[in-house]
Formats: C-alpha cells, structure tokens, sequence
C-alpha cells in the first residue's frame, strides 16, 4: 500500500485559519481528536469520503489546493 501524501502543514494552517482546533474539526468529522491526528501524520489510513469531508468543512473547493494539501509530494 502507498504511502499516504498529506502536506500537514498546509491543512493545519487551513483548520486554524478557520478558527478551529484538530478538537473541532475532528468533531465536525465525528472522530476524536486523535484520530484525527492520526489521519494527518499518516499513522491512521484517510480515506476518500473523509477528504471530502474535510474539504466541505475547510471550504477548500480549488483544485489546485486540494492536490496542495493531499496529494503533496513534499508531503510536510
């Protein structure tokens, strides 16, 4: 199985430039915030729905910063 790809810092600075805490935004998600944590560092598998998800949540309707934040080669 692949690697996951997810640039944290890019969806880190997005969930706080929304003004919420990886608390929040898991329970926006219906996750704890562990398993939140674990989903953007990669120990825990994210998978499609879940993206979506968290798209919905952060408004991010672009493309281009979808592909930024979770299709990163230079993953952070």
């Amino acid at each position: 199985m692949a690697k996951q790809v997810i640039n944290k810092r890019l969806l880190r600075s997005k969930i706080m430039a929304m003004g919420m805490s990886q608390e929040e935004f898991g329970r926006m998600l219906g996750m704890s915030k562990n398993t939140v944590s674990g989903k953007i560092n990669g120990r825990l598998h994210l998978y499609v729905c879940e993206v979506v998800k968290m798209c919905e949540i952060l408004g991010i309707t672009d493309s281009t910063e979808k592909s930024a934040i979770f299709l990163n080669g230079d993953a952070q």
